[in-house]
């Protein structure tokens, strides 16, 4: 089956949009000033509570004092957004019409990401009155962190000013089996 170049990249923008969906589930609207705009006004997935006040999300659903994977993202913008405003990191260049993640730019503003989320996950320890790791840290596509919290530790967390999100990490079922052919995949 022939797929035209129009609808192939339909599909791909449909995939990452349902990436996103998935990954934030349950973010309230703003005001759209980063790619994260389109992830914090997608509609929720799951049975998630989310609250919000004074710009501050998380996403809640579990049992008082039980420890689970929290995705914490940050304020500062990642690669893919950075606008180049930070004082002494100039702004990324483009490589054919897309943010050069391979350019001396991208490799320091990714270094000055990963020290600031050592920083944040050492001042959050510290708030939380515990040693707080990392599972996974990302800078291009989000700025955030994955690390294990309890329910009340999360809340904290998320009044933090530096943080734009807290979500809990989801099991979700399987809701269709027409992905593979959807997505292309059932070629590979």
């Amino acid at each position: 089956m022939k797929v035209n170049r129009t609808f192939r990249n339909h599909r791909m923008l449909t995939l990452a949009g349902a990436i996103a969906i998935t990954l934030c589930s349950g973010a309230q609207a703003s005001p759209p000033n980063s790619a994260l705009a389109l992830w914090r006004n997608a509609p929720g997935i799951g049975a998630a509570v989310v609250t919000e006040g004074s710009s501050r999300n998380i996403v809640l659903n579990m049992q008082h004092g039980e420890r689970a994977r929290y995705t914490v993202i940050l304020k500062e913008e990642p690669v893919a957004t950075y606008d180049g405003l930070t004082s002494g990191y100039a702004k990324i260049p483009l490589a054919r019409g897309h943010v050069d993640t391979k350019s001396s730019e991208a490799a320091r503003y990714v270094s000055y990401l990963q020290a600031r989320q050592n920083q944040f996950l050492s001042d959050a320890g510290t708030q939380i009155k515990r040693p707080l790791g990392a599972i996974m840290q990302f800078q291009h596509a989000v700025n955030g962190v994955v690390v294990e919290l309890t329910s009340a530790e999360a809340a904290a967390i998320a009044a933090r000013d530096d943080v734009l999100l807290v979500d809990i990490e989801k099991m979700l079922p399987l809701m269709t089996d027409r992905s593979t052919f959807f997505i292309g995949a059932d070629k590979i």
